[in-house]
């Protein structure tokens, strides 16, 4: 049986569970290396900083005691350039298989295997090719003919085929969430959990879209409520968590299914949920289901209001649509949490300021946002390059994951005043209405100039989830995050501070 290593940045990754899962029931022996990468993406990044916690020594010490026969990377565009760094530092000391996998190993395998510390990328799902690839080396066979692998061969790249997704997603077993909590227990105090995959809605910024065109539509599949449940009853009896965080695109696309799952969680389950919807798919109706079910929070994809913006980029949504999902989840006390990602093409300040003046009269409980990021293989990113949005320069660093632009395109001249009314959009639920429309009225917001958007809204949540004054909203996400940064910067620092007295104390040895 093979030695397989997965290697992870500190966030739980519900694909390394699954595959974990699947290899240990066919007798592998699977171990989980955790990256801390402080100070190392977008929020909150400080190459000082990541540079003095860099844990690459400690990382390739465990890989040495373990002595792996493969190692496998799961990676979204995002975290590419931090894997592919990774996975450079342990080519250079071990003659191990390095395997990628992930949505952008999905997207761009090419470039990937364009890399010599790159032997294999895994193209869709990854659970039965990395079970098969694991099983060959394990027996010394060829693993130039697996399904979904791509790997190099005497005559270049090897592309073979993909194989069908898991139409039955219920023979899986349960992810591995000890290969995570085992680590560290800041993962147990929420239960990750996906009770589906694929989103029936194609927007041309998202991955979905890519995954759809490669297998259509049955690329959406959803578990049984019964083998949701059971996991669910699995996972109660081994951890202590008191909420559940529904990770799906969009939890409630089917009315039926929630039906369903509403009366057998409530009865066996009962404990706080948070889950995403697409305000297309939330009613009155559905909303009062989920209450009934125990759901405390929901997060609306917004996205955008603007309608030439949702035509461009095939959203289907509308301002009253949107209006509507926010008050069914008022009206039956469920917090409300909408997402929107600003510097679409052809937006600009006044767009986010009619954002605003919505939201002051809405009041939905958190307004977060994120700045339109353009990546590999969307339909987004070749309609802006076909019409010369985008540089050669731009869709290179785009494709390796080194695009560093907050926003592309639009007709937004004044970065600072963008950026302010940003400041603006987060306030939104913790102003007053009137003090609101004051604001944009006099453009006194501008004022908030002096801020940045992301620290503003960083420190409202904060503020919210320890003293539990400003919303309401349980917020897991910030609460991992910061349980995360507060473990491993202690562990680090521990694990610093005593190789020093060690180095010291061997210094005096060796002068005695």
């Amino acid at each position: 049986m093979s030695r397989v290593l997965f290697v992870s940045n500190p966030y739980e990754n519900l694909g390394i569970e699954y595959m974990s899962s699947v290899l240990r029931r066919s007798g592998h022996q699977v171990a989980l290396v955790i990256d801390p990468s402080l100070f190392l993406n977008p929020y909150h990044s400080n190459r000082v900083l990541n540079k003095l916690f860099c844990c690459t020594d400690v990382i390739l010490k465990k890989v040495e005691d373990f002595s792996p026969d493969m190692i496998c990377f799961s990676v979204v565009t995002d975290t590419y350039q931090w894997a592919l760094g990774l996975a450079k530092s342990i080519k250079i000391r071990f003659d191990i298989p390095v395997v990628f996998g992930g949505i952008h190993a999905t997207v761009v395998p090419e470039l990937l295997l364009a890399e010599s510390c790159i032997d294999y990328v895994c193209v869709g799902e990854g659970e039965l090719a990395v079970l098969d690839l694991a099983d060959r080396i394990s027996k010394k066979d060829d693993c130039q003919s697996i399904s979904n692998i791509w790997t190099r061969g005497l005559e270049g790249i090897v592309r073979n085929p993909p194989r069908p997704v898991i139409d039955d997603l219920d023979i899986l077993p349960f992810p591995d969430k000890g290969i995570y909590y085992s680590e560290n227990n800041v993962y147990k105090d929420e239960y990750f959990i996906m009770t589906g995959r694929g989103c029936q809605y194609s927007c041309s910024f998202c991955c979905n879209q890519i995954l759809i065109k490669q297998y259509g539509m049955n690329y959406v599949r959803r578990r049984s409520v019964d083998n949701v449940i059971q996991e669910l009853l699995w996972a109660k009896k081994k951890y202590p968590f008191k909420f559940v965080w529904f990770m799906d695109d969009n939890f409630c696309f089917s009315i039926d299914w929630i039906k369903e799952f509403g009366r057998a969680y409530k009865n066996h389950i009962a404990l706080p949920f948070f889950c995403y919807a697409h305000p297309n798919n939330m009613s009155m109706e559905v909303a009062a289901l989920l209450k009934d079910a125990g759901c405390s929070e929901v997060a609306i994809g917004v996205e955008s209001l603007n309608a030439d913006t949702c035509k461009f980029v095939d959203r289907v949504s509308e301002k009253k649509i949107v209006a509507c999902a926010i008050r069914a989840l008022r009206f039956h006390g469920i917090s409300s949490i909408t997402e929107n990602i600003l510097g679409f093409p052809g937006e600009g300040e006044e767009d986010l300021i009619r954002l605003v003046e919505f939201y002051s009269v809405e009041r939905p409980d958190l307004v977060v946002f994120s700045w339109l990021k353009i990546f590999p293989g969307t339909r987004i990113l070749k309609v802006l390059s076909d019409n010369g949005a985008i540089s050669c320069e731009q869709l290179k660093d785009i494709s390796e994951g080194n695009d560093k632009s907050l926003a592309l395109g639009g007709n937004c001249t004044d970065g600072k005043i963008f950026r302010t009314a940003a400041c603006l959009l987060v306030l939104v639920p913790f102003l007053p209405r009137k003090f609101v429309v004051f604001l944009v009225n006099t453009r006194l917001f501008k004022l908030l100039g002096v801020l940045s958007p992301v620290v503003l809204l960083r420190v409202l949540r904060i503020f919210k989830s320890f003293f539990i004054i400003i919303g309401k909203t349980h917020d897991s996400g910030l609460r991992v995050n910061l349980r995360i940064y507060k473990y491993y910067t202690f562990r680090i620092i521990k694990i610093k501070c005593v190789r020093t007295i060690r180095t010291w104390f061997g210094m005096f040895g060796a002068v005695r």
